[in-house]
């Protein structure tokens, strides 16, 4: 009985801190990181102030903490097919995106010179860029990719595309990444078909 109240007090913690956490990055990402204070997160996550104080002693605290929360990248999924693989992992990430910062924000945090911004990209963002920069130079020396894929510019032309969609867009079609990776698979897979 009482591992049962603890694991119910370590959820409700845990719903807490994220709702903490996204409400101080939709402040930092909409109204620039001064407008993080403890009474703005408060007001905007429905946390008491005294809760948010019994967590972090100041905004300060509270931006660091807040940035702890974010880290490692999605797990790779068990070998399909290199396209299945790939659609899988890069849809993984949309979704981690989409939940923790908003498709449209990532552009804004990979693009801020503020510190607190850049820290949350470093956490948040890039990790995820790197993964799928590496599953490509892994599928280009396991030859399921073409000679001179540039895994880099891949990347960035898949979450860029990605992020100009939820920009331009009300909302990206859930099948987004399929359509795409259909779209490019015959310009960059050794056999287009797998």
């Amino acid at each position: 009985m009482q591992q049962e109240v603890l694991t119910r007090a370590q959820r409700r913690r845990a719903t807490t801190d994220a709702k903490i956490a996204e409400a101080t990055l939709a402040i930092a990402l909409s109204d620039g990181v001064p407008a993080v204070t403890i009474d703005a997160v408060s007001q905007r996550s429905g946390v008491a102030k005294t809760t948010i104080y019994r967590r972090y002693a100041d905004r300060l605290d509270l931006m660091k903490g807040v940035l702890e929360q974010f880290g490692s990248p999605v797990p790779i999924p068990p070998g399909g097919s290199p396209k299945d693989d790939a659609i899988a992992i890069i849809g993984e990430i949309r979704d981690v995106f989409e939940e923790q910062v908003g498709l449209a924000s990532v552009g804004t945090l990979l693009a801020s010179a503020d510190p607190f911004l850049r820290e949350a990209a470093e956490r948040i963002v890039r990790p995820h860029l790197r993964l799928v920069e590496e599953q490509i130079r892994t599928g280009v020396e396991a030859g399921h990719f073409r000679d001179g894929v540039d895994p880099r510019l891949l990347v960035e032309l898949l979450f860029g595309g990605l992020i100009a969609s939820a920009t331009l867009r009300e909302e990206v079609p859930d099948d987004w990444v399929t359509q795409v990776i259909d779209l490019i698979w015959p310009l960059i897979a050794v056999d287009a078909g797998s």
